[in-house]
């Protein structure tokens, strides 16, 4: 199995063949965002061409395009790409970073007249709120996501806010490019055929539930052999109408949005649905689960940081509230909820720890495991 940083030093490796103009044009050097641990990595990737799809749904059938992807090296690579691989005919592309969020947005919105927005959904819902222009949220026909595993509450505004927008999902990476083929019109949400070009595999399984790994050839002379993405999924065993044999369900990031201690799984989809019922109370969470050394025994512990509205601080005491409210609400196992674990010594109680704000990240990591 491959690392990052193994993958990285291949890439530097594969440099030799780029002194070949004809394998030159064919490479993005990048730096990763480093938002989901470790440290920035300077990566080669090869671009896809024109003929080969993958990401080119992001111009299919749209003339003028939003990038939303939260970094400048993003924007830096979107932009590159674009310059490489635009498809034949007219096509513009803007693209947008964290600076850009500010009221100036929506008069850059109403000069550059997008009719589809892409990116990374929880940068995407960030950006509209500074988008005001009804007019131009209804001119959006096309969503086009990617990187992240789209939520139910996501889902709901972004139909609500784009209403003549349809959403299509592509899968990747930065370090390795396309992972998932062109979007398949009978798969559900989260849901992608692999693209033809790598070699998908899913290893080191639990209950159906295991880490993308992925081969390819990053040039001419250089393979990469099982490149571990950080990625969890599940193969889908039903077929597909269209004839593709293969389909995964992607599910999170290893250690961030899908988390496995103790014989529980802590999800981002079941955290949110629980703090979604007590919106009156929370404006916004983190999670973070370690597991704790007590005598001779592991216990898994989880600390909620919470940003509470003005309802929540009106109680006597509200950190008892939520614990009580939280514990019993939130699945860890299929039949189980924190609260049961706990009473049965399985887990540790939960900490509510509250707090005004959160760092900004160009991905939004709400539950993470931690050292």
């Amino acid at each position: 199995m491959m690392t990052k940083k193994e993958l990285a030093k291949l890439g530097m490796d594969a440099l030799r063949d780029l002194q070949e103009e004809r394998f030159a044009k064919n490479y993005t050097i990048r730096v990763t965002s480093g938002t989901t641990g470790g440290s920035p990595l300077l990566l080669m990737r090869r671009r896809y061409t024109e003929t080969e799809g993958g990401a080119q749904f992001y111009y299919r059938g749209v003339e003028r395009s939003v990038f939303f992807f939260g970094a400048l090296s993003s924007r830096l690579s979107q932009s590159s790409t674009f310059l490489f691989r635009s498809p034949k005919g007219n096509h513009d592309i803007l693209t947008v970073d964290e600076s850009d969020l500010n009221p100036d947005l929506d008069i850059l919105m109403r000069d550059f007249k997008p009719d589809s927005f892409s990116g990374i959904a929880s940068f995407i819902a960030r950006a509209l709120a500074f988008i005001q222009d009804q007019k131009i949220l209804n001119g959006i026909r096309a969503l086009r996501l990617s990187a992240e595993a789209l939520t139910d509450a996501q889902e709901k505004f972004f139909k609500e806010k784009l209403p003549h927008a349809v959403i299509e999902m592509g899968f990747g990476s930065a370090e390795v490019g396309n992972i998932s083929a062109d979007p398949c019109e009978f798969l559900g949400k989260n849901q992608y055929h692999p693209d033809p070009n790598i070699k998908f595999e899913v290893v080191n399984q639990e209950d159906g539930i295991g880490e993308i790994a992925v081969s390819f050839y990053l040039s001419p002379s250089v393979y990469i052999e099982q490149y571990l993405t950080g990625d969890l999924c599940r193969f889908v065993h039903e077929p597909c109408p269209c004839g593709n044999s293969a389909t995964f369900e992607f599910l999170g990031r290893k250690d961030f949005d899908f988390i496995r201690f103790s014989g529980a799984t802590l999800q981002k989809n079941e955290a949110e649905r629980v703090m979604d019922e007590y919106s009156n109370y929370i404006d916004d969470f983190r999670i973070e689960v370690k597991e704790m050394r007590i005598d001779d025994r592991i216990l898994p512990e989880l600390n909620f940081q919470i940003i509470g509205t003005k309802k929540l601080f009106q109680m006597e005491r509200p950190d008892e509230f939520l614990r009580k409210e939280i514990s019993n609400n939130l699945f860890l196992t299929l039949k189980q909820t924190l609260g049961m674990l706990v009473e049965k010594g399985l887990f540790l109680p939960p900490k509510i720890e509250f707090v005004h704000s959160f760092p900004y990240s160009n991905k939004l990591v709400r539950i993470k495991k931690v050292q």
